[in-house]
């Protein structure tokens, strides 16, 4: 009774928004049998979660008994893209495993030119301790929805609601960086809470340590004083 459990990328489990080319890979085994060690592997990575057809990299059957952070080393991968993966073991006793039930990641945006939003900058007092400002946008959706993902960060901390519900269960994202080299950004699945006809997407924003005080410093504004909201 030798199986696969607990699939991983990049220590995640089927995560959005990676940004890694060669994402990395992990499992763990179990079985009845006493003493019982890996021995070689097998990784092969679909763009469907059935896997018909070729699929679009498989690694073969490797002599290794690794099974912490391997690296995907197919095809380049494309902005968006959902890549389904199965891995198949071997063990010490001559046991071969059932190919796993297929995990999944999927890739973030990975070129800057692919960004299409721009800054939403509320007009805004530059004081410190301001109310949190509150965004609200109607649109409208008329076909029908495959799949729907919001891309967004912030230049201060954020909040999103689609349709009077939150989106995903973050709290004081965007996070803390060093703003002025990186801003990270957060990526989720909304396809469930759009609806045919009218949406509303709204959005809170507040200080956070974008511009908010900094304990260590007590200074009000370290990194920028103006709220902004980015988001596609």
């Amino acid at each position: 009774d030798l199986s696969v459990y607990d699939l991983t990328c990049e220590y995640l489990s089927n995560p959005m928004g990676i940004e890694s080319i060669h994402p990395r890979l992990s499992w763990k085994i179990k079985s009845s049998e006493n003493n019982v060690v890996q021995v070689a592997y097998r990784i092969r990575v679909s763009g469907n979660s059935s896997f018909d057809g070729e699929p679009l990299w498989e690694s073969g059957k490797v002599v290794n008994s690794e099974s912490n952070l391997l690296a995907y080393d197919g095809p380049a991968l494309v902005s968006g893209g959902r890549y389904y993966w199965q891995v198949k073991v071997w063990d010490n006793h001559k046991n071969e495993s059932e190919w796993t039930s297929p995990a999944f990641w999927e890739m973030g945006i990975l070129k800057e030119e692919e960004w299409k939003a721009r800054w939403i900058e509320p007009e805004q007092d530059t004081i410190p301790n301001g109310p949190a400002i509150n965004l609200r946008k109607d649109f409208n959706v008329s076909k029908e929805i495959a799949k729907a993902r919001v891309y967004a960060t912030a230049h201060g901390i954020y909040e999103l609601y689609l349709n009077g519900k939150k989106v995903g269960n973050d709290l004081f994202t965007p996070g803390w960086t060093a703003y002025r080299q990186r801003l990270q950004y957060q990526v989720y699945d909304i396809t469930d809470l759009l609806q045919h006809g009218l949406n509303t997407m709204g959005a809170l924003l507040g200080e956070g340590w974008y511009n908010g005080f900094l304990g260590y410093q007590n200074k009000w504004g370290l990194y920028g004083n103006m709220l902004g909201l980015l988001m596609q």
